[in-house]
């Protein structure tokens, strides 16, 4: 059947149904069988008759309002919500948004929020109802999936407002904001009284700790000094004439451990097999998946970015392919037809030799949950074919991880060797081998290592064929990638599934971090902004209090405290620092807050003698920056452990350490610059 398009505005006394997205109100409006089209300034609309009411469905584009002051100092704490475009540039695309909502509203005798069904959701919806209608004749549509059946019976159940979740969001807007316009506008203060820098900077919530970590991380990197253990590696020939390599020890403290242990083992020249243990191993699925192991998994296979697949799984989800994806929830609802999906998924050539065998089965359920959404699943309803690479990778993805939480278990078979050098040393060794795949032939993304064992018995002798002394050297922790960073921000409990990933943008964006090969480098703007921040504000950009106030929010979603009693706690705490640091800001002179930044170059000042920056202070007899004295201290403290174990001079340690990849760049500048000027410092 056609659709009947309109230009005029329908006549009053409708329900008016507001979508978060233009696709997700076509499809609502597709599902509630409103054949009748029109656009009110520009925006589209759909409109008719369901069970027995006229309705009318529109939408927004995402957030139309956000939050403002009138003041131009800070500590600042007065505000209130305007349309975004007054208060954000390039929001201006969503004036026809604005005017479209508001005319539509004139007529409507009462409202359904039909955005998505989270925090966000009901905020935008809460703020289009409260600003442009009326929130007393309002309700609420709840939904996980954009299919008509699911749509049909949310709004043939429709609950009253969600108080609960509107209040929660609303919080954590405001949390965000005041933390954030506050602290921006205390580090633009002291950078423009520094440097005459006039660039606009951020801070906030929880963009500041996530920051801090990023810049921990590296400094760990570049003043890194390894140092040195000593592992004993052997090769073995077994009874059949195989080789058999194995580790008789590992993480010994000095050469000369290593070199007692190879004379001993040398002098037996065999060892003993005294145990063999076989057993079986079953490894189970993993559960559907949340947002966050979505993200991590995305990453890890085809590197996709957290931001990424948050943009493509909401563009699936407006596809009607798969379920809402910011969801925390590891869990199926028992209600959902599984076998159902199960059976539209096996019409795909992909999942054909998979899909039916899962028909009839129960999914393995994940600890976590979410009060609004279940795990991400396929819906059922086929995607459009061909698809953008990287999209089709995700719902591949989800499809693999959905079929395989209903298959068994994969079964591997492992040998444990127990044998000794008598009265030298004991070790083990194993070897494991897939006997029965079971679920990793839809999901093949798990890596589990085969290493087969030559067939042994106990009392079997191991003759030894070589040994040797093998030097570990620790090495620097790895650079972030976006999704290990996610990671981080998940596991201390900072940000939302929905939010860490624009956090994370944020920090890019604002050029405190940069890309490479993948990984997040810190420029020097992000340093001078994360030392200024611990310096001035380490108490308010605490992850600690940071994870406080996130509890707070989620106090309030569960209604245990008020919205306001939160934003007042949070103000009573912030206004008495901000305004301390402030002073300190106005007060201080030019080469204090200087010395703050830590990592700038000012040619009035004392500088470093390796790189020019400000010098922080004086290690092993030099003018160091702060970056540089801390990698001539951590070399001074490692020398004792090299000493300890290797019985090396000072002047060889410092020669060695340039030539050590995974030593710290600061390190071996320090160490090059020691060398180069023939420094005799090893009493220093």
């Amino acid at each position: 059947m056609r659709r009947r398009t309109t230009t005029s505005l329908p006549r009053p006394g409708y329900v008016l149904i507001i979508a978060e997205k233009p696709k997700a109100a076509r499809k609502i409006a597709g599902a509630l069988g409103l054949r009748r089209f029109g656009r009110v300034y520009g925006v589209p609309y759909w409109h008719g008759y369901y069970r027995g009411e006229y309705v009318v469905v529109s939408s927004t584009a995402g957030h139309l309002f956000t939050l403002v002051t009138d003041k131009r100092s800070y500590p600042v704490f007065e505000y209130r919500w305007v349309p975004r475009w007054e208060g954000e540039k390039g929001a201006s695309f969503l004036k026809k948004f604005y005017s479209a909502l508001k005319a539509l509203a004139r007529g409507a005798k009462a409202f359904v929020n039909a955005c998505d069904y989270d925090i966000e959701g009901s905020v935008i919806g809460y703020l289009i109802i409260k600003e442009l209608g009326d929130v007393r004749r309002a309700r609420r549509a709840k939904f996980s999936s954009l299919t008509p059946q699911e749509l049909r019976k949310s709004f043939q159940f429709l609950m009253p407002l969600d108080w609960d979740m509107i209040e929660s969001g609303l919080c954590r807007h405001e949390l965000d904001w005041i933390w954030g316009i506050n602290v921006s506008r205390a580090i633009m203060h002291m950078f423009k009284r520094v440097m005459s820098y006039r660039k606009p900077l951020s801070a906030g919530r929880v963009q500041s700790p996530t920051l801090q970590q990023v810049i921990n991380r590296e400094i760990e990197r570049l003043t890194h000094v390894p140092l040195p253990s000593y592992g004993v590696v052997a090769e073995l020939i077994t009874p059949n004439r195989e080789v058999l390599k194995v580790e008789l020890a590992s993480g010994l403290r000095t050469r000369e451990e290593a070199r007692e242990l190879v004379r001993k083992v040398k002098a037996i020249g065999y060892a003993i097999v005294k145990n063999v243990v076989k057993r079986e191993e079953r490894i189970g699925p993993h559960p559907p998946f949340n947002l966050p192991d979505l993200q991590q998994e995305a990453s890890r296979i085809y590197g996709i970015s957290p931001a990424e697949v948050l943009r493509l799984g909401e563009e699936l989800y407006l596809d009607g392919v798969i379920s809402y994806p910011r969801t925390n929830s590891q869990k199926l609802p028992p209600t959902l037809d599984t076998d159902s999906i199960l059976r539209s998924l096996s019409k795909l050539s992909q999942y054909s030799s998979y899909a039916p065998r899962a028909i009839g089965r129960s999914p393995v359920q994940g600890r976590k949950t979410d009060p609004a959404h279940p795990a991400i699943y396929p819906t059922g309803q086929l995607p459009k074919l061909p698809m953008p690479e990287k999209k089709w990778r995700l719902y591949d993805l989800i499809v693999r991880r959905f079929i395989a939480s209903f298959l068994d278990p994969i079964i591997v078979s492992t040998v444990t060797v127990d044998a000794a050098f008598d009265g030298v040393v004991r070790f083990k060794v194993r070897g494991r081998v897939i006997k029965g795949r079971g679920w990793l032939d839809v999901y093949p993304f798990t890596d589990i290592k085969e290493s087969r064992l030559p067939p042994l018995s106990p009392g079997d002798e191991l003759r030894l064929k070589s040994v040797r002394i093998k030097l570990q050297l620790s090495r620097a922790p790895k650079r972030y990638t976006k999704a290990s960073l996610l990671r981080w921000m998940e596991s201390v409990g900072i940000g939302t599934e929905a939010t860490r990933a624009e956090i994370i943008e944020t920090i890019v964006r604002r050029g405190y971090v940069e890309v490479k090969s993948g990984y997040l480098i810190p420029t020097e703007l992000g340093f001078q902004v994360a030392f200024a921040l611990s310096e001035f504000f380490s108490e308010i950009t605490d992850v600690s209090l940071t994870r406080k106030f996130e509890e707070e929010v989620e106090s309030v979603r569960l209604g245990r405290k008020r919205r306001t009693d939160v934003v007042v706690e949070a103000r009573d705490f912030l206004e008495p620092r901000l305004n301390h640091v402030k002073k300190l800001i106005e007060s201080r002179d030019r080469a204090s807050l200087l010395r703050a930044l830590k990592v700038v170059k000012d040619e009035i000042m004392p500088r470093c003698i390796i790189c020019g920056r400000i010098s922080y202070g004086e290690s092993l007899g030099l003018p160091l920056c702060v970056m540089h004295y801390m990698a001539a201290e951590k070399i001074r403290e490692s020398y004792r452990r090299w000493r300890e174990a290797e019985g090396i001079s000072f002047e060889d340690f410092v020669r060695k350490l340039p030539k050590m990849g995974s030593a710290g760049d600061y390190v071996k500048e320090v160490a090059e610059y020691i060398v180069a000027h023939g420094l005799n410092i090893s009493d220093k």
